[in-house]
């Protein structure tokens, strides 16, 4: 009904332009009389008047839509979950000196990540999204809501945490705790990089395998979280990680997860290839995704990196062909070679190693859950001396290392 509307106005709009044009053509030919060509002219101001007020209309009944679309989902998220601090606008704007460009600390199809200090000192992590900027403007709200909502029941120690939100229509904001060492991306290949050793790296595959365990495992209703990869791994100043960025998870209805009901989680290098052509989906393309960067975490090569297209290889290929040819010096990254010299953490990162291909497999049946997962790295901690060092060694240790990367941290946002 509205688009046989809108035709029957633009129908008119051309009829009333075209009479306007001849009949100022007949006036100047002393054809017809000075007042058709009045009438035709005001015809045509009254109709394009009237279209503008219908553009205007309807815009107006798409913010009011919206807004009153995001009140039921909040009152929706109310029942389900704790209250979120709701933030207002002047908040943000004081944290991020109004959001300014030196503040940016990230960037995203769905907005922009400012550093913020709040009135009280805490610093944060600011995700704005405007709606008037983004492509896809109900892609852009669900991931919002989806956010709100399904943080909003998770509580693990491997999981971001929204502490609040702002929306006003057109403005759709997050605020969450800031990771001083920003995302696993940050700290694999840029500046950060030589400060992940194997211990460290293998804290941060334990904690995130925890996190997707919990998930799909440990929840109410199962959670997918169907975009996993480095850059949505925060990392704390403990060198905790954290799995962020909730936007395109989904919660599963009877066991199962359709394709379409996926969104735009799809990251080239990081997908289940089932997303591609499957219709029934399951908690087995987080696992796969989670192969990926356990094998990116030893490698320290990125699944998109020109090496591998030079090779004509997956990441998962070439730990296969390393793994089954014993030639994984060649594999590993550079900088954990040195631990190679202690056995026990050569055979501890061949199991690794050979976990990564194994969650990779391209048949989803043959990956392991996430639970298995995690009890085949507990057994793999354990064996290594190296993580039966005494507590107080450990904590003095990252005490010393918080120190260091803090000054390192501080001088790269400056």
């Amino acid at each position: 009904m509205r688009k046989f509307l809108w035709v029957i106005l633009a129908v008119y709009l051309i009829i009333s332009a075209v009479s306007l044009i001849l009949s100022w053509i007949l006036y100047s030919l002393h054809l017809v009389l000075l007042v058709f060509p009045l009438i035709t002219t005001n015809v045509f101001i009254v109709s394009v008047v009237l279209l503008f007020f219908v553009f205007l209309q309807r815009h107006m009944n798409k913010i009011k839509n919206r807004v009153s679309d995001f009140h039921k989902q909040e009152v929706k998220i109310k029942r389900i979950s704790q209250p979120y601090w709701k933030f207002t606008g002047q908040d943000l704007v004081e944290a991020t000196a109004n959001f300014s460009d030196r503040k940016v600390i990230g960037k995203g199809r769905f907005g922009t990540v400012y550093m913020g200090i709040l009135a009280n000192g805490q610093a944060v992590a600011i995700k704005r999204m405007e709606l008037s900027l983004s492509e896809d403007r109900d892609c852009c709200l669900k991931h919002f809501l989806s956010e709100l909502q399904i943080l909003g029941q998770l509580r693990h120690r491997n999981l971001m945490r929204i502490l609040g939100y702002f929306f006003n229509g057109q403005e759709m904001i997050t605020v969450s705790k800031f990771m001083l060492n920003f995302s696993l991306d940050v700290l694999l290949h840029r500046t950060l990089k030589c400060t992940l050793d194997w211990r460290r790296r293998l804290n941060i595959a334990v904690g995130v395998a925890h996190g997707l365990a919990y998930l799909h495992h440990e929840c109410r209703n199962t959670i997918v979280h169907c975009d996993l990869k480095p850059g949505n791994i925060l990392v704390d100043e403990y060198l905790e990680p954290h799995i962020a960025d909730f936007g395109v998870a989904r919660i599963m209805n009877n066991n199962e997860l359709t394709s379409s009901s996926l969104g735009s989680g799809f990251t080239i290098g990081y997908t289940a290839p089932e997303k591609a052509y499957q219709v029934r989906l399951s908690p087995k393309v987080d696992v796969y995704s989670y192969g990926v960067v356990l094998l990116e975490l030893i490698s320290g090569v990125m699944p998109t990196s020109s090496r591998l297209v030079d090779m004509g290889l997956t990441l998962s290929q070439w730990a296969n062909k390393a793994y089954t040819e014993n030639n994984l010096i060649e594999f590993i990254d550079d900088y954990l070679k040195s631990s190679l010299r202690d056995d026990q953490i050569y055979d501890a990162m061949k199991k690794i190693i050979k976990l990564g291909i194994i969650c990779t497999q391209e048949n989803p049946e043959k990956r392991p859950h996430m639970k298995d997962v995690v009890e085949i790295l507990k057994n793999i901690k354990q064996e290594v001396r190296e993580f039966n060092i005494p507590i107080s060694v450990l904590i003095e240790e990252e005490h010393q290392h918080r120190e260091t990367l803090t000054s390192s941290s501080m001088s790269s946002t400056q």
